[in-house]
């Protein structure tokens, strides 16, 4: 890894570990600013978009509970660059978990009791979505 490189991924999970606070702290307002959803939505654009793995899985657990937090906001840029993950990225945990945050974003209301339990442990996280996802339904007779 050139200077460069690890420059720039020293960034990205500082970003990351700033977003998840900034998480936390957001879950407690009721809406964004303007300003402060655009700077989130850009971070989180740039921390999806890095080639680094680690700092894409965690940059993909904070959009899923971002969008977990705010059903109701519209995060089209991070949606954009989450589809593109699921279709087009080379690691298949990265596809899968970008799946499942592209389920919750184009679905957040079929989540929601997670939204009430979610854990800060990304790999919970995506085991609780999962498990939704497969959970059987009940039909009627």
């Amino acid at each position: 890894m050139n200077t460069k490189q690890f420059a720039l991924t020293a960034v990205m999970i500082f970003a990351t570990a700033t977003f998840s606070q900034a998480q936390i702290v957001q879950s407690e307002q009721t809406k964004f600013s303007a300003a402060d959803k655009h700077r989130i939505e850009q971070s989180l654009v740039r921390a999806l978009s890095t080639p680094n793995n680690g700092v894409v899985n965690s940059a993909l657990a904070i959009a899923a509970k971002l969008k977990l937090d705010h059903p109701t906001e519209n995060f089209s840029n991070i949606m954009q660059e989450v589809s593109y993950l699921a279709e087009h990225s080379k690691v298949p945990m990265i596809r899968y978990r970008a799946s499942l945050t592209e389920a919750v974003y184009n679905n957040p209301v079929s989540f929601k009791q997670i939204a009430a339990h979610q854990s800060n442990d990304q790999d919970t996280l995506f085991t609780a979505l999962d498990d939704q996802m497969t959970a059987p339904t009940l039909s009627a007779k």
